[in-house]
């Protein structure tokens, strides 16, 4: 178990179509009747992001006026300043093309806006060959909790790794890998400690 406290920054570093968004997703409908949440994304429209989000079919997402129960947002260049203190701020993805080494000043940035009243989930790119994210190991600073998912030839399954869980709970996930399996990018299934 993790503890987590406003003005965390949460990282998400995996590879191509290994599970990311349905991770952020998840957080997002684990959280939405608890607590504001705003879901910004890159990589999908409108129709694209509701005929995902169907597969989550084991919560209601709508509200009776047929709104989501959390703000979906695109993640446009200006999206730092639309980041919402007081929220649980999902960012899938965040990239930086050609100078990935600025992903700590970036992740400051985030942390300065929220001022310590919100917390930001920070989905990014990794390399298959990489043990952490774009950035490399700069990425991990203002993180609180930072996993890794990867696919594991041997296992034929993906698995998730925490490599920071800065305030542990009852039992220390930091260094302890997960393999499991996702189903319709909504439903994670077969999870087991590695």
């Amino acid at each position: 178990s993790v503890k987590l406290y406003t003005g965390d920054i949460i990282v998400i570093a995996g590879e191509g179509n290994r599970g990311k968004t349905g991770t952020c997703l998840n957080i997002a409908v684990n959280n939405m009747d608890k607590h504001k949440v705003i879901y910004f994304t890159s990589e999908f429209h409108k129709e694209k992001f509701l005929d995902r989000i169907a597969y989550f079919d084991w919560v209601n997402v709508w509200m009776e006026d047929g709104q989501l129960k959390f703000t979906l947002a695109e993640l446009e260049e200006n999206y730092i300043d639309k980041l919402q203190c007081g929220y649980i701020n999902i960012l899938d993805w965040v990239r930086i093309d050609d100078e990935q080494w600025k992903i700590n000043a970036l992740m400051k940035k985030i942390q300065d806006k929220l001022g310590g009243k919100g917390l930001a989930v920070i989905s990014m790119q990794k390399r298959s060959y990489k043990k952490v994210g774009v950035g490399g190991e700069g990425s991990m600073d203002y993180a609180s909790f930072y996993v890794t998912i990867s696919y594991d030839q041997e296992l034929q399954k993906n698995k998730l790794q925490v490599l920071k869980a800065k305030t542990p709970g009852v039992s220390d996930p930091n260094y302890k890998t997960y393999s499991f399996k996702l189903i319709n990018g909504a439903k994670f299934h077969d999870i087991r400690e590695e």
